[in-house]
């Protein structure tokens, strides 16, 4: 970097991409259904062997097939409500999300598997926020270092951001 911050003083940003958000959140919503289907059916297995005639053996299957019923529930609900809190911030920066200035302080090419070549920037934005995204090689080839580009972020949390740029793409 030429900017004259020291890395250490700077907060990392990753980009926020709606489209990214909503698909990682429905399949996170699919694995939480698939849970509750387990759920349900551990429990229901779990109360069978509790109403079979008393003994210790029925008693620590019906209980283990409860307890994983439960442990299903809870371990879905723990990656599910995350992934709905990331939507939301998402959304929020769509509607709320304020365009404010930043500069461009590197920027370099990658290839992917197939050798396709994308343009990574990385920008300084609100005194100490570092935005690295890349964006299609059209756009990477227009912009240098020094360059003012405008970035979307909320208001009051900076760390939810992305380019303002259209041609900005997620990265493979």
């Amino acid at each position: 970097m030429n900017d004259s911050r020291s890395a250490s003083t700077l907060i990392v940003v990753k980009p926020t991409f709606l489209r990214q958000k909503a698909f990682y959140a429905i399949f996170v919503a699919i694995i939480f259904i698939a849970s509750l289907f387990l759920a349900l059916v551990m429990l229901e297995n779990g109360i069978s062997f509790l109403r079979l005639p008393a003994s210790l053996s029925n008693y620590v299957i019906g209980a283990a097939f409860i307890l994983v019923g439960v442990l299903a529930i809870a371990g879905s609900l723990v990656i599910f409500l995350p992934a709905l809190n990331q939507v939301r911030l998402a959304i929020n920066l769509e509607r709320q999300g304020q365009v404010v200035e930043g500069m461009v302080v590197e920027k370099y090419l990658e290839k992917d598997k197939d050798n396709k070549r994308y343009g990574f920037i990385a920008c300084v934005f609100n005194g100490n926020y570092l935005l690295e995204q890349n964006i299609n090689t059209t756009e990477y080839m227009k912009l240098n270092e020094g360059d003012q580009i405008n970035i979307r972020c909320l208001p009051n949390n900076s760390t939810i951001a992305r380019l303002e740029n259209a041609h900005a793409r997620i990265a493979p």
